[in-house]
């Protein structure tokens, strides 16, 4: 019975997002979908937990289709997305069966995957990158699961708006498996790319596009908080980053490293090992003023946070050391 219901209540919900102009009973219908997805997450247990991911991945597919155009069906839509964690409580039903049929991945087949369903609704309108980012983030995948999401978040790194950065590299900090060094090579790798310092910004991209209507300097500062807390706890990322900085010849280097640097440096246990490397950098010409105040200039108000945390404290070291270009660079 509890199967039948739910599954009932959950094909109802396309229904009751395309009730928005009946005024009849309107407050009513708002209720409606919050209790069902209320309800669903309150459940002790559910029975067919396969079923009702198939139901959802139906219901979702359904909802997105017209979520652009109707601001109650985009609300059911990311409240049916939240509501996805909780449902898959079981962790063999996280994938359900799939014919393995290649029909271009419009993601309508109720029998796709919760993760391929997320990953096209997310491509499909970026604009929810992060409530599908939260979603993924909580199920309980494996580790090979983990490596794929790992992978999907790294490419949209590379073509997402400045707003979505702190979401995605929150992710990929968070999510990315530990003990597979080549996967936290290639995050590192991305993340050394990332459009940190005014030199790295093009007219257009200076503009921020954010639905939240955050500029520049908000997404950058959030970026950073993401990332030192990152590296903080994330040793393997962080020997990852200081390694390839370490193997980077002069001259290739851009402002994203000194950024990078001081986000690992804001973690007392990290100092020591970011101090000799600037140390040296700065004696092998690999980091130069000019670098420095393409990193630097500008940037103030995003830079905040670091300069009271590790930018001051790595100057002074510069600063107090014997190697004459590295106190020149200080």
């Amino acid at each position: 019975l509890q199967s039948t219901l739910l599954t009932a209540l959950v094909q109802k919900l396309p229904e009751l997002a395309a009730s928005e102009d009946d005024d009849d009973g309107s407050s009513m219908n708002n209720d409606v979908p919050r209790l069902i997805f209320s309800n669903i997450r309150w459940l002790d247990h559910i029975v067919d937990t396969s079923a009702l991911t198939m139901t959802f991945v139906e219901c979702l597919t359904v909802l997105a289709s017209s979520s652009s155009s109707c601001e109650k069906t985009r609300q059911i839509l990311l409240d049916a997305i939240s509501t996805l964690p909780d449902i898959l409580n079981d962790y063999n039903a996280l994938v359900v069966s799939s014919n393995d049929d290649d029909d271009g991945g419009d993601g309508e087949d109720g029998q796709s995957s919760i993760l391929a369903t997320l990953q096209h609704l997310r491509v499909e309108d970026p604009s929810l990158l992060i409530p599908c980012l939260d979603a993924v983030g909580s199920l309980p995948l494996t580790d090979s699961q983990f490596e794929d999401v790992t992978r999907d978040a790294l490419e949209a790194l590379a073509n997402v708006e400045r707003w979505a950065l702190p979401a995605l590299t929150t992710f990929l900090m968070n999510n990315c498996p530990q003990g597979s060094s080549s996967l936290a090579n290639e995050v590192i790798e991305e993340i050394r790319k990332l459009p940190l310092g005014k030199g790295n910004y093009d007219d257009d991209y200076a503009m921020d596009t954010s639905p939240n209507g955050g500029g520049r300097d908000d997404s950058e500062a959030v970026m950073i908080e993401s990332l030192s807390r990152g590296f903080a706890h994330r040793s393997d990322l962080t020997s990852a980053l200081l390694k390839a900085i370490k193997e980077t010849t002069p001259g290739n280097h851009l402002p994203a490293d000194i950024w990078l640097l001081a986000c690992v440096a804001t973690a007392n246990h990290h100092k020591a090992k970011v101090k000799s490397i600037i140390r040296s950098k700065a004696n092998n010409g690999g980091f130069t003023p000019q670098l420095l105040r393409q990193s630097l200039s500008g940037n103030g108000t995003a830079l905040t946070s670091l300069f009271s945390t590790s930018l001051c404290e790595m100057a002074d070291g510069l600063l107090r050391s014997s190697d004459n270009a590295a106190c020149e660079l200080g």
